[in-house]
């Protein structure tokens, strides 16, 4: 997560007058000063500051208890700085690239770095997320000191510039000597973003008006049948509120987004039950971005969101749980199961047999209700018999006493054999296990082409040993089939 700042201030002086005041509220190591020495630089006159103290070495050494050594920086990166009248002693070089180390290190405490003329160009970090402007800066400095705030990274898109100088009040005589083009997108100014989120807000919400009433269950069940049957309104309903987030990012806790605020975690709110009702994969907690993530546990709180927004995989008290909704319509139940299906499905991968069968199942009942106008009861008792029936055959499989292999092999075949309870079924079955085991049981056996051709052979040869199992031999759609259901064991080494 992005979070570091940089401080640019007028001179050594300033530097020292901001670490002084900072320190009232800051932790010694939540904050460094990195600047240069210089041979005016002595004892303060009376009521002034001691520019001396803020030297880097001292400041390490006031950290760690003893002054910084350059084993203690080894490897580490050389920093650059632009001309000014000071010098840079072998003590307060190896504090440095020790500071600058640690405010590029995720989790470090050092979160801010104040400058006078180091690090303004040459310095690469894209953990920073603010810069500070108490100075005027020009042409390429300007621009590399805004473009690496700007640098994209994990939970950032773009940076903050607060300036208390005025360089954006004349900001093309800054950067006069850059093309147009060149400045295209580089910069926005704060009141545009603020006066964007609004908009973004409704622009959401308005795609999903009219889901609003009754439980939180029921809301979320007529959010998942509106986007689940308009895909292109779902994807740009993700992009509005992923645009939305990005600019509270960028902003919170800016003062301005306060009045937006409601607006902001109802659309969450529809949000968290669109993922949680189809089942994403990962929590919603864990998918939101820390300042959005903070004011949804402290406005709303993620228990209450899993508590209000259920959301069952497949298993034997699914439907039981299903039944005893009272408050839910026979569409929304139907609903409900559409999305735990097509999760199990998304988990069991385009290759599992067993998830095949559920596929082309619920292909065929998606097709009915674009058909109806109403789903009746007895159009529910067919989604009930989709799970019942998947939960069946699970059961089934795992009663045969076959490993993973052997029921793959097994689910591919029944699906194309015209026998329902084969032992010649179950004999290919466990034969196939054996093969695979003394031929295929390595992580990535199916990027070998020697070993596919090798298990291939194998399992036709077991196929023709049977008469019932025979036809299937010659069959390449089950051959293939067959394949690539063996291949989704395999795991290939990270």
């Amino acid at each position: 997560m992005a979070q570091g700042a940089q401080l640019v201030v007028f001179d050594r002086e300033a530097c020292a007058l901001y670490a002084e005041a900072l320190g009232e509220h800051l932790e010694p190591d939540e904050y460094a000063v990195i600047m240069s020495r210089s041979k005016k630089d002595s004892a303060p006159r009376p009521g002034g500051v001691d520019v001396r103290r803020w030297w880097p070495s001292l400041q390490w050494e006031r950290v760690h208890g003893r002054a910084p050594d350059e084993e203690d920086t080894d490897g580490r990166e050389e920093p650059e700085f632009d001309e000014d009248d000071g010098f840079v002693p072998a003590g307060d070089r190896a504090a440095i690239k020790d500071f600058i180390a640690r405010f590029k290190r995720e989790g470090d405490p050092l979160r801010l770095l104040i400058v006078n003329a180091m690090l303004l160009t040459g310095f690469d970090a894209p953990v920073e997320q603010a810069l500070f402007l108490d100075r005027g800066l020009r042409a390429h400095t300007l621009m590399q000191a805004i473009a690496r705030t700007n640098r994209r990274y994990p939970g950032k898109d773009a940076g903050l510039v607060l300036d208390y100088w005025g360089v954006f009040d004349n900001l093309k005589a800054a950067l006069a000597e850059f093309a147009a083009a060149d400045l295209a997108g580089l910069f926005e100014d704060t009141e545009a973003l603020i006066t964007r989120f609004p908009g973004l807000l409704d622009q959401a919400l308005v795609i999903v008006a009219g889901t609003a009433n009754g439980s939180a269950r029921r809301r979320m069940l007529r959010v998942m049948r509106h986007l689940t049957d308009n895909p292109s309104e779902a994807e740009r309903f993700e992009r509005l509120v992923k645009e939305a987030e990005s600019v509270f990012e960028t902003l919170a806790p800016d003062p301005r987004l306060a009045p937006h605020l409601p607006r902001y975690l109802e659309l969450l709110e529809v949000y968290a039950a669109w993922r949680q009702g189809t089942r994403r994969d990962g929590a919603v907690s864990e998918e939101l971005r820390h300042k959005t993530r903070e004011l949804v546990q402290q406005s709303i709180g993620f228990d209450r969101l899993r508590v209000d927004l259920p959301s069952a995989a497949i298993d034997a008290g699914f439907l039981d749980a299903l039944a005893s909704a009272a408050d839910l319509t026979p569409a929304e139940k139907a609903t409900d199961i559409e999305a735990a299906v097509a999760h199990e499905i998304t988990v069991r991968g385009e290759d599992d047999p067993l998830g095949k069968a559920l596929a082309e199942r619920l292909a065929r009942l998606q097709e009915r209700r674009a058909r109806d106008a109403q789903l009746t009861l007895a159009g529910l008792k067919e989604w009930e018999s989709l799970v019942s029936d998947h939960l069946a055959e699970r059961d089934h499989v795992v009663s045969l006493g076959l490993d993973e292999v052997g029921a793959l092999t097994h689910a591919v075949l029944r699906r194309a054999s015209s026998c329902d309870e084969d032992e010649q079924l179950l004999a290919v079955s466990r034969a196939a296990s054996d093969h695979w085991g003394s031929i295929a049981g390595f992580p990535g056996w199916s990027e070998r082409p020697d070993v596919v051709k090798g298990l291939h052979k194998a399992l036709v040869r077991e196929l023709i040993a049977y008469p019932d199992t025979r036809p299937l031999a010659s069959n390449q759609q089950v051959i293939a089939d067959l394949m690539a259901a063996l291949a989704t064991t395999d795991h290939p080494p990270r």
